[in-house]
């Protein structure tokens, strides 16, 4: 939390800080849980996974700061309580509309069962493509309303709050009835975040609480496990509430009969397979290079409904099937940029790869603030709204997922939010109470409040 210290307050969350603190939570945690359901033996794979991360996040971290530069304290308001003053119209504004994009795509998902784990999640997924496929295609405006849930309940109008409590309550219970731990555990940590963000207390030492909040994730993490894994469950569909709910009463059942909780909650804390890279690379494996890499970038910016047979750019998931011989039709495995590194060329590959991410995210900072300072406060916030998907679907992948999230993916999801910002935005520069020194921003631009009388 301290790698950006300075940014921190000041950014809706940072992404090099949200991968450094996801990071943290799996190889620091997780690692050690699934030792335990190994009963403490050594696995070489895994130590490999920390070492890795070890010895790389100082390379990311020098990358990092070469791309960003010095950031000077003029770049940004001191006070963030100023800041989101002046925005109030346009965040009311992107707040609600994704507020109704996820409830609209909640309610359609639990009408057709496409969120389903259960076995009615298998006749949905035979389809192909429905009418949830345009709500897939800006995945990560996915459940992000729930970050600005405190700063809307913060409005004085009760007509607003009573909508904003029930979409919560609503997708809450959507969320449950799929089985999907993800839906539940995110919308929870936007919460918190969004409470502290948008809070006016700002001495709270975040880095000390994470600990006491991973405790409740882990107990939801195999509760939902169990719930799911269940008979009761896995034959009933998402729009029969009882059915599901009554899987409740079939844990007992399965904790004789799954796997631990060491096990399970270890998996899900690590969330990608890089021991499996690491494990079979190169002796049973041999080095991958980077000849498919070229061709593969042509198509970054061609969509897939027009080329169905273009080479995947999000291709974590086929890279764990080669290596485990293994495919969930549910689920989708992935591994690390660094597992990729090291599957191509080796530790080489992480000692160039590694700094090479870290530039990418310090110019991806420097462009917000850019945007903020030099008269492009739309194009500025809508890349800030954006940074807070880093919570649900952080900025890498593999080397190709990766240059895809850089290059099509985040485009892709700011220019509507961008336009939707501009529509939204008050046509005056209004004057805000706003400390002496600091910026003021309007729809047209950013005007400095100077400190001279």
């Amino acid at each position: 939390m301290r790698i950006d210290g300075p940014l921190i307050n000041r950014l809706l969350l940072p992404p090099l800080a949200t991968l450094v603190v996801m990071t943290a939570i799996a190889v620091g945690l997780g690692v050690p849980i699934f030792a335990d359901s190994i009963e403490g033996n050594f696995s070489r794979p895994h130590l490999i996974t920390q070492v890795v991360y070890i010895l790389g996040y100082p390379l990311l971290f020098l990358g990092y700061r070469l791309g960003r530069g010095k950031i000077r304290p003029d770049w940004w308001p001191a006070y963030p309580r100023a800041l989101i003053a002046s925005l109030r119209q346009p965040l009311h504004g992107i707040a609600l509309f994704l507020c109704i994009f996820d409830v609209a795509r909640l309610a359609l998902c639990w009408q057709t069962g496409r969120l389903d784990r259960g076995y009615a999640g298998d006749v949905i997924l035979s389809q192909g493509m429905g009418g949830w496929t345009f709500f897939e295609m800006f995945s990560r405006w996915h459940t992000i309303w729930f970050f600005f849930l405190p700063y809307l309940w913060r409005e004085r109008s009760s007509a607003i709050r009573v909508f904003v409590v029930g979409a919560a309550f609503f997708c809450l219970l959507i969320a449950l009835a799929s089985g999907s731990r993800g839906l539940v555990i995110r919308p929870l940590i936007y919460v918190l975040c969004g409470a502290y963000f948008f809070s006016d207390i700002r001495t709270v030492r975040v880095e000390r609480w994470v600990p006491l909040l991973v405790l409740p994730i882990l107990g939801l993490i195999w509760g939902m496990h169990l719930v799911r894994s269940s008979g009761e469950f896995q034959n009933s569909r998402m729009t029969d509430l009882s059915a599901r709910l009554s899987a409740v009463s079939a844990i007992g059942e399965e904790i004789a009969a799954g796997p631990g909780f060491a096990e399970v909650t270890g998996r899900a804390l690590l969330g990608v397979s890089d021991a499996s890279v690491y494990d079979a690379t190169p002796n049973q494996i041999p080095f991958a290079g980077v000849a498919d890499i070229p061709p593969a970038l042509i198509w970054t910016w061609v969509p897939q409904l027009l080329a169905p047979n273009k080479p995947n750019l999000s291709d974590g998931n086929d890279i764990v099937v080669s290596y485990t011989g293994i495919r969930y039709e549910r689920s989708y495995d992935s591994i690390s940029l660094s597992a990729d590194l090291y599957r191509r060329i080796g530790w080489p590959g992480l000692m160039v790869g590694l700094p090479i991410l870290g530039v990418c995210y310090g110019l991806f900072v420097r462009l917000v603030l850019g945007l903020l300072r030099n008269h492009y406060p739309v194009q500025g916030l809508a890349l800030l709204v954006l940074l807070v998907s880093g919570l649900q679907m952080p900025f890498t992948g593999t080397v190709l997922g990766t240059w895809w999230i850089f290059a099509y993916d985040l485009p892709k999801h700011v220019l509507p939010l961008a336009a939707l910002i501009w529509l939204a935005w008050p046509l005056p520069l209004a004057p805000v109470a706003t400390p002496p020194g600091q910026i003021l921003i309007g729809k047209n631009g950013i005007r400095r409040i100077s400190n001279r009388k």
